[in-house]
Formats: structure tokens, sequence, C-alpha cells
């Protein structure tokens, strides 16, 4: 039963019903912990459900406690590199960001390229790795960080042409960074 009221915190979630979906997710957290234990790959979905639910509602610290909380889980459980880690670990780097914690966001994002480059066998080539750097250079754009934004965003590009083709959004993305980089260098050409 606490598998089949996950369901339905999912579809009260995807339903935009978000004071439902925290109300029976608090219980079926709670519930799945009792039953199968914290460290349990249900009830380590079931958490990471929560956390998503509160970050809907703007409820960002809370998201962040149960993000951080169930990151060190998911790692002994699932291992570093397990695509849900990896997602769990992406999502407190934007709820860093969210928070204007940027340099807890810059930390956690470097971890996230790092892992991506390890587990890929493609290493930065992998589009997952792909927009994992172009989030950190985004990142260092927010930071005020220009030098290591615009190095790692063309380093980027390089990589985002041979691989995924100049019309990809992806590489545009990377383009259009790269081109308000130079503007705000005071380089309105190069920008061009």
């Amino acid at each position: 039963s606490l598998r089949a009221g996950q369901i339905l915190v999912e579809a009260l979630r995807q339903a935009n019903d978000l004071d439902n979906a925290e109300a029976l997710s608090v219980g079926i957290v709670a519930g799945l912990e009792k039953v199968l234990g914290g460290n349990h790959p249900d009830t380590l979905g079931a958490t990471d459900s929560l956390a998503r639910i509160l970050a809907a509602r703007d409820n960002l610290e809370g998201a962040l406690t149960y993000y951080l909380g169930i990151l060190s889980r998911k790692e002994k459980a699932l291992g570093k590199m397990h695509p849900e880690t990896l997602a769990t670990l992406q999502s407190t780097a934007k709820i860093y960001r969210k928070l204007e914690k940027l340099e807890d966001a810059e930390h956690t994002q470097t971890e996230v390229v790092d892992r991506l480059k390890m587990k890929h066998d493609e290493g930065e080539k992998h589009p997952e790795t792909l927009r994992a750097m172009n989030e950190l250079a985004d990142l260092y754009l927010a930071l005020g960080k220009e030098d290591e934004a615009i190095f790692l965003s063309d380093k980027t590009l390089k990589i985002e042409r041979l691989v995924m083709g100049e019309e990809d959004p992806m590489t545009l993305k990377t383009m259009f960074r790269i081109g308000k980089l130079q503007y705000l260098a005071g380089d309105a050409e190069g920008a061009m």
C-alpha cells in the first residue's frame, strides 16, 4: 500500500496538487522508513519525491534538507555514480543556486561534472556531461568569474560542435553565453 501511495503522490505532484501531494508524501516516507529502512531504494525515491514537491512549493530550505539527507544515503546504497545519486546531487546544486548560495552551488556542480566525466566512457563528450559543464559555466557567470566562464564555455563549445553540431540547441545556448561574456568584456564586435 505504501508503494501504491507513492504512485498517487507522483500523480498528485504531476497534477500540481502540491498540498495533497506533500501531505501524503510525508506519511509515505515515514511509513517506508519504518518498514523498509532509510537506505532502501523505495524509501530514497519517495524522499526524493518529497524534496521535489517542497522545491515546487518554494520551500527551498526544506527541499535542500531532504536532498542533503538522502544524498549520502544514496551514495552508500546505490553508489556515487548511480543515475539517482547524480540526479540528487544535480538537484542539490540547483537548490543552492535558487537560494543564492552560489559558492555551494559551484562546489556541488563541479562534483557533478567530475563524476559524470568518470562515469561515461565518452567523458566530456557525453551530452549529460556537456549539460553539466554548461550549468557550471552559468554558475561561473553568476559568480562574476568571467574568465572561468569563458574558458569552460569555449571548451564546451568546441566539444558540442564536434559531437552535436552547429544547430543543436545546447551548442546555440553555449554560443549565446560566449557572446554575452564577450559583450560584458566590452567586445561588442566579438559578441555579434
